[in-house]
């Protein structure tokens, strides 16, 4: 007589043969599952060279991206360019929530949520982004110019996620949050102490020195030179 197993709606599971193993039925329907998804995955993963082979021949550098920041090895994104990519994905923004930010009761800048669905990859994202006038090329922007930027930025990042192109660029945004580097430290202390101006002044205005982004300390730089 075979162990032959044969699954009907009255089966009960105790009348399996002693000599099967379960956990070779768990095995097994893994290794099936995975059998049955690799078309799919490599389905997907051609797709997505395709994606990125189109976007190189439709995208321009000075329109839709350009050249990366010094320290970065891709180009940097622009709205331009998530606009025509989300275009080729079918990226759309299915849910937007809008937080203003308060300081002393006005409003100073905004928080952007928005939650991105691609019709053709089927997957979604969500992402953040703020903008206020704590930064100093923002300080001048009106509300609205505020909130778009806000929403500006999580709308790139977000596209940048949802078409996992990384490889390829990277978020306006980085440029902003670089770490300024020990030299530019370093000199923007010299400058301070040859300029008379306090080090804790600069820092009730924008945080500890050693935290400052690159564009801040080198605009920073700028100032005090221009001083001379």
């Amino acid at each position: 007589m075979t162990n032959d197993i044969v699954l009907t709606n009255k089966t009960n599971i105790t009348n399996v043969s002693s000599n099967t193993n379960v956990g070779n039925i768990g095995k097994n329907t893994n290794l099936t599952l995975l059998t049955e998804q690799l078309p799919k995955l490599v389905k997907g993963l051609e797709l997505l060279n395709e994606l990125k082979r189109e976007i190189k021949k439709k995208l321009k550098r000075g329109v839709h991206y350009d050249k990366p920041f010094k320290g970065a090895n891709r180009n940097i994104l622009l709205k331009p360019g998530a606009d025509a990519i989300a275009l080729l994905l079918g990226i759309e923004v299915i849910d937007r929530k809008e937080e203003p930010i308060n300081q002393k009761g006005e409003i100073v800048g905004f928080k952007v949520t928005l939650t991105l669905h691609s019709k053709l990859i089927g997957t979604k994202t969500t992402v953040s982004r703020i903008c206020s006038k704590d930064e100093p090329k923002a300080k001048s922007w009106s509300i609205d110019m505020l909130l778009a930027m806000a929403h500006k930025r999580a709308w790139v990042s977000g596209v940048l996620q949802l078409s996992a192109l990384s490889d390829l660029f990277i978020d306006e945004e980085k440029e902003e949050l670089q770490p300024a580097t020990p030299k530019q430290i370093e000199y923007l202390k010299k400058l301070l102490k040859e300029k008379g101006v306090p080090q804790e002044k600069i820092e009730a205005k924008y945080g500890p020195i050693e935290q400052l982004p690159k564009n801040v300390v080198s605009k920073l730089i700028d100032k005090l030179n221009g001083a001379v």
